[in-house]
C-alpha cells in the first residue's frame, strides 16, 4: 500500500480532527447515554442499565451489567469489573469499554462460545467513570481535563477555579502559547522546528520560549492559567499507595464522589473476581516483576518481632509487589493481551508512577487480580498482530484488519540521536494519522504578553487513537475481556460420594473443583484477608460424628480440587444439603442421602 493510500484511510479521527466531526470516540455525555440506553433496548435479555452514583456536577455514572438474564441473577456468577475513563481527556475508554459491551452483545446470538460465557460470567462495564472531565473534551472550547470538576483552589490563594484557560484564537482548541524570551526553559527541537524541547542549563543551553496553555492572567499573579475549573484525578484518589498532599490526590482517599462510588460498588458485588482499568498506567505491556523478585521485595516489606518477642514477622507497612505466587497469572495475562492486541514492546505513551490508582487498589485491597491498559500502544515500531481476529464471534476478517493496521517501520535513530518524545509523537502522527492531533504555531498578540504564537498538540492527541483504529482495537479488547471472563475461578462438585461404615454410620466425601484458570482466592488476597475463604456448608438431622457444618478450604488452584470429609451417623435415606460459597467462584448446592 502507498503512503498516500495509508494516510487516506487513517485520516478520520474524531476527536482530533474538526470540532463539528463526530466520530466513534466522540461521545458527549447525553450521546454516551443515548447509546447505552438504546443497548439496553435491543439486548433485554442481556443487559441491564444502573447508575452507581454521580459525579460532582451531577451526571449520571452510567452501568452496563452484562450476562444472560435467563441463566440466572447477575450477582449469582463470577464478574469481571471494567473500568474506562478515570482520567478525563481519556475519551477513547469510553468508546472501548461501550463497544466490547456491544461486541459480546452482538456475539451472543450467533456465537456458541459467547452464548455460553454470558450464561456463566457477569460482566459489569462503566465507560465513563469521569463525565465531567471527561465533558471538557467536547467543548466548546476542547481542552484537556485531567481531573473531576470539584472546585479547587489550586493556587492557594483563596479563590477557586478563577484562573484558568481561554480560547484566545477562537478556533475551538485549549493549546499552547510560547512566548518568545530567553529566561524561558525551552528551546525549538534542532530538528523540527514546531516542537519544543526543555533545555539542560548545566549544558549551558539558553531558553528561547516560555510556555503556558492558551489563556490570560485572569486574577492579576503573574502566572497563567494556574487555577482552572476542578479538581481531584480520580486515579490518584484510591487507597493504595495514596500520594498525601501531592496535586491532583484531593485532600484524603475517596473524596472524589466518582471513586467512592466504584469502590462502593465493588464492596457491594463481592462477585467481581477481576478487574480491568482503560486509563493512563499499565500492567500488561509491562507487567509485574519476576516472582523472584517479588519475593526479594515482600521479604523487605517485612520485619522480624522485637528482639524477646516470639512470633512470626510481622509487615513493616501494606503491600506494595505483587505476590510472588500470584505473578504468574500477571505474566500469563500480560502475554496472553500482547498477543491478541499485537502490542509494541514499547510504546510512546508517557505513563505516570501508579499513586493511589484504582487498578492497585482493586487487587492489593479488593484482593483480585486487577489488570490496566491505555487501550492502545503508538509506537515508531509497529508491529502486526498475531493470532486471528475472532472478538467478533465470527472469526473476523484478518487480512482486512492487517490492511487497516499501518505495518510499515520506520527506522529509529541511535539512542544517542533519540529524537525527542514530542519529536517522536509529531512523526506518529504524521505517519499514522494525516498529521490531525497538531496545530501549527500561528501568531497572535497577546493581551498581556505581547507578541506570541500558539499552537502545538490539541487536547488528547496523545492519549486516544484515531478513530480509524478504534474498531480494530474494540475487537481485541473484546476478546480479551472474554478470555479473562473465562479464566475466573468457578467451583463445581466435582464429586459427592457416601459410604456406609457401619449401621448408621456414613462417610460424607466432597470433592470441589475449581473449574477457572485464576485461584479461588489470590495468595495476596489470603493474606491480607480481603476475600473470605471458599466454604462448605452441611444441613442435614443427621449427627456429624467428624467435622463441622461449616468447614473452610484453603485457596483452590485453577483446574484444581480440595476435598472434605465427615463421618455422620443417620438412617439410611436421611437428607444432607450440601452447599459450596466462594466469594469470587459462585455458589453450588447438592442433596444426597445417605
Amino acid at each position: 500500500m502507498d503512503r498516500s493510500t495509508r494516510m487516506l484511510l487513517l485520516a478520520g479521527w474524531g476527536l482530533l480532527a474538526l470540532a463539528q466531526r463526530v466520530g466513534a470516540s466522540n461521545y458527549p455525555f447525553a450521546r454516551l447515554s443515548e447509546e447505552i440506553q438504546a443497548l439496553q433496548r435491543r439486548y433485554p435479555r442481556l443487559i441491564q442499565v444502573s447508575s452507581i452514583g454521580q459525579s460532582v456536577q451531577g451526571r449520571e455514572l452510567w452501568l452496563i451489567t452484562l450476562t444472560d438474564l435467563e441463566a440466572g441473577p447477575p450477582e449469582a456468577k463470577p464478574a469481571l469489573f471494567v473500568a474506562g475513563n478515570l482520567e478525563g481527556h481519556h475519551v477513547s475508554a469510553s468508546a472501548m469499554v461501550l463497544g466490547i459491551a456491544r461486541q459480546l452483545a452482538e456475539s451472543w446470538s450467533r456465537s456458541d462460545s459467547v452464548r455460553e460465557l454470558l450464561g456463566r460470567r457477569t460482566f459489569y462495564l462503566l465507560p465513563r467513570a469521569n463525565p465531567d472531565g471527561a465533558e471538557q473534551a467536547f467543548g466548546p472550547p476542547r481542552w484537556e481535563q485531567t481531573a473531576n470538576l470539584l472546585p479547587w483552589d489550586e493556587d492557594f490563594d483563596d479563590s477557586v477555579d478563577e484562573d484558568g484557560p481561554e480560547d484566545l484564537n477562537g478556533d475551538g482548541w485549549i493549546t499552547q502559547i510560547r512566548v518568545p524570551d530567553p529566561d524561558g526553559d525551552y528551546i525549538a527541537d534542532p530538528e523540527d522546528s514546531r516542537v519544543l524541547r526543555r533545555i539542560d542549563r548545566a549544558k549551558g543551553e539558553v531558553g528561547q520560549y516560555k510556555v503556558y496553555l492558551e489563556g490570560i492572567d485572569n486574577d492579576g499573579d503573574g502566572q497563567y492559567n494556574e487555577d482552572g475549573p476542578g479538581g481531584i484525578h480520580l486515579d490518584r484518589n484510591f487507597p493504595h499507595a495514596y500520594p498525601y498532599h501531592q496535586p491532583g490526590a484531593g485532600r484524603y482517599q475517596l473524596q472524589a464522589p466518582e471513586a467512592r462510588a466504584i469502590v462502593d460498588f465493588l464492596l457491594a458485588h463481592r462477585n467481581v473476581a477481576a478487574v480491568l482499568s482503560f486509563c493512563l498506567h499499565d500492567n500488561l505491556l509491562s507487567p509485574p516483576q519476576s516472582s523472584r523478585q517479588a519475593t526479594e521485595a515482600r521479604e523487605r516489606e517485612e520485619v522480624s518481632p522485637p528482639p524477646g518477642v516470639r512470633g512470626p514477622r510481622r509487615p513493616r507497612q501494606p503491600a506494595t509487589t505483587v505476590h510472588p505466587e500470584d505473578a504468574v497469572y500477571f505474566q500469563r495475562a500480560a502475554h496472553v493481551f500482547r498477543t491478541m492486541l499485537g502490542a509494541p514492546e514499547k510504546s510512546l505513551l508517557e505513563l505516570p508512577k501508579p499513586e493511589g490508582a484504582f487498578y492497585e487498589w482493586a487487587y492489593f485491597h479488593y484482593g483480585v487480580p486487577s489488570f490496566a491498559t491505555p487501550g492502545w500502544y503508538p509506537s515508531l515500531e509497529e508491529t502486526r498482530p498475531s493470532g486471528p481476529d475472532t472478538a467478533r464471534g465470527d472469526g473476523g476478517n484478518q487480512r482486512e484488519v492487517e490492511r487497516r493496521r499501518p505495518t510499515r517501520p520506520v527506522r529509529q535513530s541511535s539512542e544517542a540521536s533519540q529524537p525527542s518524545p514530542d519529536l517522536q509523537w509529531l512523526r506518529w502522527l504524521e505517519r499514522c494519522a494525516g498529521g490531525a492531533g497538531f496545530l501549527s504555531w500561528t501568531p497572535f498578540r497577546h493581551p498581556q504578553l505581547g507578541q506570541v504564537e500558539i499552537g502545538g498538540f490539541l487536547p488528547g492527541a496523545r492519549v486516544n487513537p484515531p478513530d480509524s483504529l478504534l474498531p480494530d482495537l474494540v475487537h481485541r479488547h473484546a476478546r480479551f475481556c472474554a478470555e479473562l471472563a473465562r479464566w475466573l475461578p468457578q467451583v463445581e462438585l466435582d464429586s459427592v460420594t457416601v459410604k456406609p461404615l457401619a449401621e448408621e454410620v456414613f462417610r460424607l466425601s466432597v470433592r470441589v473443583r475449581n473449574q477457572g484458570y485464576f485461584p479461588t482466592v489470590l495468595a495476596h488476597a489470603a493474606q491480607a484477608r480481603a476475600v473470605k475463604p471458599t466454604r462448605i456448608e452441611i444441613e442435614t438431622e443427621a449427627q456429624l460424628l467428624s467435622g463441622t457444618r461449616i468447614t473452610f478450604l484453603d485457596p483452590v488452584p485453577g483446574s484444581r480440587s480440595a476435598k472434605a470429609e465427615w463421618i455422620v451417623r443417620g438412617k439410611k435415606g436421611q437428607s444432607v444439603k450440601i452447599t459450596v460459597i466462594a466469594e469470587k467462584a459462585g455458589t453450588v448446592r447438592r442433596v444426597v442421602r445417605l
